[in-house]
């Protein structure tokens, strides 16, 4: 079973145009890859009839580098006080015949203080091993027992067999008075899997049959396929309908609870307005206004569900589900039929083939249903509102809606790529002597505007300024450079334009041909700096249409048809299209983004290698080699 710790990726995005990655080929790991083995880990769980559990786990790892050893010098662990606890029953390390226990007086055990997003009630506990280095063996033993369950009746766990450990040995047993139900994930034929029945108790053991090492090395930008992963879920549940019910009815009493001044006061405001999506977006948009973001995990308070309404305004915080809370009633108000639905926020998501669990979900959004019998998911809890659309970070996944009588288990809708649409339309004037000037426009619509609209939002207008000139033009110095940005009066997504223009010098490449400038593109970087041996899914951006139109004017070139091209496929369509006109030369790019996750399975297809060998050839390194420039300096 997997040791599981906390991390942060940060993820740096262009809001504009701009997507680039590394060369990428990440490989199966091999046994001599490996920082940690793990000789021998044994867990077991053992599960009341109210679905409280105790689990014991025991794990001796062995250290084989200094990337093992800084990994397990220090370990720690969280846990939620209100719900559970947490022991060390035994710590120490085993080298060249001696022992180091850790002493109890040293294991640390203290509250977490909260963090500005959310309010929590976590304990983490800190375990100092002593004289460690490389080939000790590290004994852990802990007992970690949940006395406050999520619902009545309910127990759920997944136990994944592999990640960055070299595994030799390794059991999982449960031991459950409720009957559970489990699937097995096992594409390489791993695991012993066996149930029986022990008098009332119902015992199921999971045992690797043999070592396993599944990890990808270089893996930037690559993810695990679910499918080839080792894992097993255990669940009260065959599917989500009573989970959906019972918080249904927990949501219930607080989406028809009598709206406060504040809520109400919306409501007003959005009947008097006809158009569906602009009168959500207005909701919307008030709530941003009154209310502010703060998470609430505390058992005691609002971990599952949300405050009452007045609460909510009376305090002017509330997280994802007291955002929803609000927006539902809202809506309900107006004649919606609006209800929390609980979806897997992020922005890359890989579905796996689990059992039902409301660990599934960590993010509350709303489904509601207008009086026309259009369909909505709306999420709340961000700067800016967009009805029309679907915000990437929730789209094209699974999402439990929630309901009393009648909880459905759906899938959110992808990003329409038509929706999503930048354009680009630039002239581009060139003189002999290296001088470029260009003079520009882009328009930025539905999903691709909403980072766009949020940094206009929250920053000054000169430090965006700067930072957009920037990722426009080429060279770190522009001549006069000159932007103007769109006017935001509103929280609402809508059609971004602006004009820029600027000049650099000496930006040519020179050729034994002539000068020459370069068709400079990143969107196909994440399909061709992958090869075939690469193993693991990539992420290459959210679903989007990119047209990009460049006029070089009073140019002249030939053989320019050698720079056309046109490529469909499941996962991307694209074209260059290049004509001559009295303007000059016009370069048309189109390019349609279709997904966002391109399985292992796929990058491996002749399908998608003839995409990566298409885009290599015309793409990478691409120019137009000019064979007369203009030689008026007053252009």
């Amino acid at each position: 079973m997997i040791l599981k710790f906390s991390c942060s990726i940060l993820f740096l995005t262009a809001h504009l145009f701009l997507f680039a990655l590394s060369p990428l080929e990440a490989r199966w790991a091999l046994e001599g890859d490996a920082n940690v083995e793990c000789l021998q880990s044994d867990t077991t769980y053992k599960v009341d009839k109210f679905g409280k559990w105790t689990m014991e786990f025991d794990i001796h790892a062995k250290i084989l580098n200094e990337a093992g050893r800084q990994a397990l010098s220090v370990l720690t662990f969280t846990y939620d006080a209100t719900r559970s606890t947490l022991e060390v029953l035994e710590a120490k390390t085993s080298a060249h015949g001696n022992e180091f226990i850790v002493p109890k007086q040293k294991i640390e055990d203290k509250p977490l203080a909260s963090d500005p997003l959310g309010l929590r009630e976590e304990h983490q506990i800190l375990i100092p091993f002593e004289q460690v280095s490389i080939g000790s063996i590290v004994h852990l033993k802990l007992r970690r027992k949940l006395f406050k369950t999520d619902f009545e009746n309910y127990y759920y766990n997944s136990v994944a067999f592999g990640g960055d450990y070299l595994w030799r040995n390794a059991s999982v047993t449960f031991e459950s008075a409720l009957p559970l139900f489990f699937k097995v994930n096992d594409p390489q034929n791993l695991l012993q899997v066996t149930e029986n029945k022990e008098g009332p108790t119902q015992v199921l053991r999971i045992k690797l049959k043999k070592p396993l090492f599944r990890a990808l090395v270089g893996e930037f930008n690559a993810f695990l396929d679910p499918e080839t992963k080792t894992y097993v879920s255990v669940s009260t549940e065959k599917n989500y309908e009573r989970v959906g019910k019972i918080q249904g009815k927990q949501y219930q009493p607080i989406l028809t609870e009598q709206l406060p001044t504040v809520l109400d006061s919306i409501r007003i405001a959005a009947s008097k307005i006809k158009d569906e999506t602009a009168c959500i977006d207005t909701i919307v948009s008030h709530l941003i206004e009154k209310i502010h973001y703060l998470g609430n995990w505390n058992s005691a308070e609002g971990n599952l569900v949300p405050r009452t309404l007045t609460q909510i305004v009376t305090t002017g915080y509330g997280d994802c589900k007291e955002y929803s809370a609000c927006l539902a009633a809202i809506l309900n108000a107006l004649g919606y039929q609006a209800r929390i639905a609980l979806v897997q926020r992020g922005e890359i998501y890989l579905e796996e083939n689990n059992l039902p669990g409301i660990n599934a979900f960590n993010h509350a959004i709303v489904k509601a249903i207008s009086p026309s019998g259009k369909t909505y998911w709306i999420d709340p809890t961000n700067i800016t509102t967009m009805a029309d659309g679907i915000y990437p970070d929730i789209a094209d996944r699974p999402a439990l809606v929630l309901d009393p009588n009648k909880p459905e288990y759906e899938h959110i809708p992808p990003v329409d790529y038509h929706h999503a649409r930048s354009q680009i339309e630039q002239t581009i004037t060139l003189r002999d002597d290296g001088y470029v000037a260009t003079q520009g426009s882009f328009c930025l619509q539905g999903e691709k505007g909403h980072g766009f609209t949020q940094e206009l939002i929250m920053n000054q207008p000169s430090v965006l300024k700067e930072h957009v000139i920037k990722t426009l033009c080429r060279g770190a110095d522009p001549i006069n450079p000159i932007l103007t940005l769109p006017v935001v009066t509103s929280r609402k997504v809508e059609t971004l334009k602006s004009t820029y223009s600027y000049a650099e010098e000496n930006t040519l490449i020179h050729t034994n041909l002539g000068y020459a400038f370069p068709l400079e593109s990143t969107w196909h970087q994440p399909y061709v700096e992958t090869s075939q041996k690469h193993e693991g899914a990539i992420f290459v951006g959210h679903p989007e249409t990119r047209v990009k139109k460049t006029i070089f004017k009073r140019a002249n070139a030939e053989n320019l048809n050698n720079l056309e091209f046109s490529i469909q496929t499941p996962w991307l369509n694209a074209k260059r299209e290049v004509f001559v006109s009295d303007e000059g030369i016009t370069v048309t790019e189109t390019v349609e983004q279709l997904t966002s996750v391109i399985s292992a399975k796929d990058l491996k297809s002749p399908q998608f290698e003839e995409l990566r060998k298409t885009l290599r050839k015309y793409c990478d390194g691409a120019a137009v080699i000019f064979s007369t420039l203009s030689t008026d300096e007053s252009d």
